[in-house]
């Protein structure tokens, strides 16, 4: 009979052991889903102001490495005993092109165009008439942020009594472009504009699932890597305001 007792022990803490690890939910939840790059346009729009010159706004080019978004393992601390056990899991969710709807260089090309028809001093033309060009290269770019999960159960004769707690955050989302103004051949303006966004910890709101939570943090990160997209076009079309009017055509 007590044989018996202690081989029931084994089997719940041992189910609850395998059962413990958060690893391939938080792949499916975070890494095989989707969230847009929605832009907000904040920026002060200038009204009634002449577009001049044009400038052709060159195809956006991506050299920064953007893999396909991965959960890797950082640490795991597990606490095994016959009664109380407790592990703790920690992860970092990187962020990918395939956790992004829209191709990164092309939702560059469009939100840079309407910036431009927001607040700058210039008209993005399409085709080779245009008196100056610009090409955009976005050399880092990345969002990530760690996931740690605790997980605790007590074991009390046939009973199982399970807890768990997730955390996310804070995560960094980054961007910086290399942009090159060109008057024909000539390269008139060369520089660089980068930005940050820090998304603050993340709790499981009551009455929200651990998958919704997850889904939801994926978002952020979505979402702070646009910010950083924005605060970089509000940047460059600055830039090329004050060069234009240090330089009147």
């Amino acid at each position: 009979m007590k044989n018996r007792f202690y081989v029931l022990l084994f089997v719940l803490v041992a189910a609850a052991v395998v059962a413990c690890s958060p690893y391939r939910q938080l792949m499916t939840d975070f890494a095989d889903g989707q969230n847009s790059l929605s832009y907000l346009h904040t920026s002060t729009k200038r009204l009634n102001m002449p577009k001049n010159p044009n400038v052709k706004l060159l195809t956006p080019v991506i050299s920064a490495r953007l893999g396909s978004g991965d959960v890797k393992r950082i640490s795991t601390q597990v606490m095994p005993l016959i009664v109380f056990n407790s592990c703790e899991y920690r992860y970092e969710c990187v962020l990918g092109r395939n956790q992004i709807s829209e191709d990164v260089p092309q939702f560059l090309a469009s939100s840079l165009r309407e910036e431009t028809g927001r607040s700058g001093t210039f008209k993005i033309k399409e085709d080779s008439a245009a008196d100056f060009s610009i090409d955009v290269e976005i050399d880092s770019i990345s969002a990530r942020g760690p996931y740690q999960a605790s997980r605790e159960w007590i074991v009390a004769i046939i009973f199982l009594i399970h807890h768990k707690e997730d955390q996310a955050g804070p995560g960094r989302a980054f961007c910086s472009y290399h942009y090159r103004l060109r008057k024909g051949n000539e390269i008139v303006l060369d520089g660089f504009v980068k930005s940050e966004k820090t998304i603050e910890m993340l709790r499981p709101q009551r009455r929200t699932s651990f998958s919704d939570f997850r889904g939801f943090y994926r978002a952020n990160l979505v979402e702070s890597l646009s910010e950083t997209i924005k605060m970089n076009n509000e940047k460059l079309v600055r830039k090329i305001n004050q060069y234009f009017r240090d330089n009147p055509t």
